[in-house]
């Protein structure tokens, strides 16, 4: 009856380390769904303050920069888009890593 019992605990205890592992990788995979989610609305932001601009100006010029289909902006003859922003670095160090790699394939990670 003992050694039943410790079979039990073992296959639980096997159960529960495949069930992290699962959730491992479903967090790596919605990150970079996140990631893409995150540039897909930063730039429509962007389209729709351009397009503001643009109904504010009475639509006597064009707006300054026009969404390209890879997400980037194609800038006109006004130069540089006003309304660009410096990439988002809210992640460094380890964190960063953790994120780009996934869980435990970087230096200093755990598995």
């Amino acid at each position: 009856m003992e050694q039943i019992e410790i079979l039990e605990t073992l296959a639980y205890e096997d159960k529960v380390t495949a069930q992290v592992r699962t959730l491992e990788e479903a967090t790596s995979s919605l990150w970079h769904l996140h990631h893409s989610l995150v540039a897909t609305r930063r730039l429509l932001k962007r389209h729709q303050q351009s397009l503001r601009l643009y109904q504010r100006s009475d639509g006597k010029q064009a707006p300054t920069a026009t969404p390209t289909p890879n997400g980037g902006y194609r800038h006109g003859e006004a130069g540089r888009n006003p309304l660009a922003k410096k990439p988002n670095r809210c992640l460094q160090g380890r964190a960063r890593r953790a994120a780009l790699c996934g869980p435990g394939r970087y230096a200093g990670g755990r598995s």
